[in-house]
């Protein structure tokens, strides 16, 4: 309950009995000794939770005066109820009595929908998939017109989403073309431009277009681009603002795709980003693993590059030298993958079973118990396979042993096999449990030469972003355009989103 009477140390400061200063969502004796902290009940960190209180039991207290009633007692934490379709019911009477009797400012409102929209018991439509920086956000919201309109424009979407009904527009316009002028405000301004507020709301703007805009979609290229910007003229995250560190972490995907469709080398693959990212800060190993595997994807944009410079004959690029950096990605690739699944089986994160639908690409799926898990697994496939074809097509350009090439087609397929492990775990879970999946399954369709796998693939593919693609499904030679372009095989020049 927001500002509640009783001590809320983490469990971890409990134990060892030593004062916590309540830090939300890492506090500081546990960011310090870079111990995982137990999570506590986010409402608790609510800036102003203590007036919010006061003003609701003054409320209830007048109410009761006024009614007569001795009082009873109320939590103030509502969350939609969602039905087995994913339709939003209607709340409690007891939610909407204590709303009557509690009014609450727009900024309040707003962060305590956000909460309830990142609780959500159905990973179908929990919003924490947009990152671990999410949980970091409510304590800023109410401080920053531009963070409040488009977090106010994602809750739109996202009650769409709840209730159901036309899915086909799922962004507001008007209240899109709003957070639009508010992020271009704050951006434009000599002192808010550098806040970590407006970068959260850049970070914020790329994600909505991610998980709620239509496919194709160009406006997810843009605001990458303009994330990709803004970052790069901010510099390296400080360790004290946990929501920018986090954030900068969580934009790393963005920005590398960004720069592979501007056929650049990534700033984040620097140094200088690597020594102010390398620090734990608070994190979990699992999200250290995490972490290891997105550094490696900041090479991606030099690879593409300089694979599409080789096929333009560019004499200044040499075939050696890229096959010799693409190999010590996939060494390292290597290591986070025995360093995962480790990881995953100590601690009984993953495990297997049968598939339940006959016509999949493999019989046997993955049952993972956390989102974060199902994340890691599909990156780190997705990433394995885009590496290995990288290095399979410089293998093909020069006099390789065959063997080697054979290998590195059996090392595909084996992760290919690992990402369709995960469909019935991103059947089970859409639309919002597992958004990456499409594109993992995109760099898997040229991989096989059976067709009607690569119809199962479309098919997946289709399925999985049902309420995105509107008239326009997934083909073959479109799916293929797409791989090519990111694994520097031909052109962007016509990519459309």
């Amino acid at each position: 309950m927001v500002g509640a009477a009783r001590s809320n140390r983490c469990d971890a400061c409990r134990r060892r009995k030593v004062k916590c200063d309540e830090d939300w969502p890492i506090c500081g004796p546990c960011r310090r000794g870079n111990r995982t902290c137990p999570a506590r009940p986010a409402l608790k960190f609510v800036d102003d939770g203590a007036r919010v209180c006061h003003r609701m039991q003054a409320a209830t207290k007048r109410r009761d005066n006024k009614s007569g009633s001795t009082g009873a007692s109320a939590s103030t934490h509502t969350s939609p109820h969602i039905s087995s379709n994913g339709s939003c019911l209607s709340q409690s009477r007891e939610d909407i009595r204590i709303n009557d009797s509690m009014p609450l400012t727009q900024s309040e409102k707003l962060c305590f929908a956000f909460i309830s929209s990142l609780e959500l018991k159905n990973r179908s439509y929990n919003l924490s998939v947009m990152g671990e920086f999410v949980w970091h956000m409510p304590q800023r919201l109410g401080k920053s017109n531009a963070l409040d309109s488009v977090t106010a424009c994602l809750l739109a979407a996202h009650k769409k989403l709840l209730r159901g009904g036309d899915q086909s527009e799922m962004i507001n316009p008007d209240m899109y073309s709003s957070a639009l002028r508010s992020v271009r405000k704050a951006l434009v301004d000599p002192q808010s431009w550098r806040s970590t507020n407006t970068l959260c709301a850049t970070v914020l703007l790329h994600r909505l277009e991610v998980i709620f805009g239509n496919v194709p979609n160009p406006n997810i290229r843009v605001h990458a681009a303009g994330l990709a910007a803004l970052q790069q003229k901010r510099g390296p995250p400080g360790l004290g603002d946990l929501l920018e560190f986090q954030a900068t972490v969580d934009s790393h995907i963005s920005i590398t795709q960004s720069t592979i469709m501007e056929g650049k080398d990534c700033f984040l693959a620097s140094d200088k980003w690597a020594t102010a990212l390398d620090v734990r800060n608070g994190r979990t190993e699992l999200q250290m693993v995490y972490y290891r595997l997105m550094r490696q994807m900041t090479y991606w944009p030099k690879l593409t590059r300089e694979n599409f410079e080789l096929r333009r004959g560019n004499p200044a690029v040499s075939t050696n030298e890229v096959l010799e950096r693409a190999r010590k990605v996939l060494v390292e690739l290597a290591n986070i993958g025995h360093a995962m699944d480790k990881l995953l089986h100590s601690k009984h994160l993953i495990a297997v079973t049968q598939s339940n639908g006959h016509d999949d690409p493999v019989s046997t799926m993955f049952e993972v118990k956390d989102n974060l898990v199902a994340m890691l697994i599909c990156h780190h496939a997705m990433y394995s396979i885009i590496i290995l074809r990288i290095v399979l097509s410089l293998l093909r350009r020069e006099v390789h042993e065959q063997k080697e090439s054979s290998q590195i087609e059996e090392e595909i397929l084996c992760q290919c096999r690992r990402a369709w492990m995960l469909i019935d775990y991103s059947r089970s879970n859409k639309p919002l449990g597992l958004p990456i999946m499409q594109s993992t399954l995109l760099f898997t369709y040229d991989c096989v030469t059976h067709q009607a796998t690569q119809r199962r693939i479309l098919a997946t593919m289709n399925e999985l972003d049902g309420i995105r693609i509107g008239n326009r499904s997934w083909q073959g030679d479109r799916v293929s355009y797409i791989a090519k372009i990111f694994l520097g095989e031909c052109s962007p020049i016509q990519y459309d989103g």
